[in-house]
């Protein structure tokens, strides 16, 4: 899924932005709007999104599933922290596959997007001067933002969804805790990019 949006991402952002951009006579700050746009803003979101959509709801409905069948309470009865065994795992999962897949996800974006313009003609430079100026463009702040929103979006999506399937109670099925999780994971993610954007 990641690398489909990516691939989507790549013909609809990079290659739209060095066709316009050429049109403009400004091929010069490509690199400059793909990180304002991409790095900073667009990457984040849709990989909150696709981690929450396919791996967060699961995980919601797999917790949601324990708690309603009164595993939790087994779980204390045993001795067992519910926390450090199954949420905190999860959190720490979902923080590095975020980070993973935004690697992942950037670099299928400027690839798809570099190599439909280089076959339509749109772009006269090479792969490695485009990758340049996007290096380039890149600022020691964004090195540091870029991997905390990462990790910060796994790691809300963990709580948020482990929360809601700790709130679920008896009356609650399947589509209805579904529903709130994916709605309470959205503004985890949204809240999250955006709190990091004005702190940078």
């Amino acid at each position: 899924a990641t690398v489909v949006v990516a691939a989507i991402i790549g013909l609809g952002l990079v290659y739209q932005a060095f066709y316009w951009l050429r049109v403009a006579g400004e091929e010069g700050s490509i690199g400059t709007i793909l990180v304002t746009v991409l790095i900073r803003e667009v990457l984040p979101l849709l990989v909150g999104v696709i981690l929450l959509g396919r791996s967060g709801s699961m995980m919601l409905i797999e917790l949601g599933e324990l708690q309603r069948s009164q595993q939790f309470h087994a779980l204390l009865r045993q001795g067992i922290d519910p926390f450090s065994f199954l949420i905190l795992p999860r959190g720490i999962a979902f923080a590095l596959a975020s980070y993973t897949l935004g690697i992942v996800f950037v670099v299928v974006t400027l690839l798809v997007g570099y190599s439909a313009a280089a076959l339509l003609g749109v772009v006269q430079k090479s792969l490695w001067a485009f990758l340049d100026d996007f290096l380039s463009a890149t600022g020691p702040r964004d090195f540091i933002i870029f991997p905390a929103k990462m990790l910060a979006i796994g790691l809300m999506i963990a709580v948020t969804t482990s929360l809601t399937a700790l709130s679920a109670g008896p009356e609650d099925d399947v589509g209805h805790l579904s529903a709130r999780g994916f709605v309470r994971g959205m503004l985890a993610i949204m809240m999250t990019s955006g709190f990091l954007s004005l702190a940078a």
